[in-house]
């Protein structure tokens, strides 16, 4: 898994590297320490981009989902996440 460390209050999920945004995640919907919380996204990490290893690829799922179904694949850029939770 994957935690937020952006200041900004959200992490642009893109299609890919520097390209068109998927969707805005929130800090606020997101895990950010170790302690499972329900009504929380999280990001599972699938590993580094192959053309541009400064982005990650990732399964985004949102609060709302109940399952992996509603996941949503795309690249997010290494300094806006931490593969470290606060505790």
């Amino acid at each position: 898994m994957l935690f937020p460390i952006t200041k900004d209050s959200y992490i642009n999920l893109r299609e890919s590297p520097n390209g068109k945004i998927l969707t805005q995640i929130q800090k606020m919907d997101m895990l950010e320490s170790c302690q499972f919380q329900d009504n929380k996204g999280f990001i599972l990490n699938l590993g580094q981009d192959s053309t541009n290893p400064k982005w990650l690829k990732v399964a985004y799922i949102p609060k709302e989902a109940n399952d992996t179904s509603k996941a949503i694949y795309g690249v997010i850029h290494e300094s806006q996440v931490s593969f470290e939770c606060e505790e």
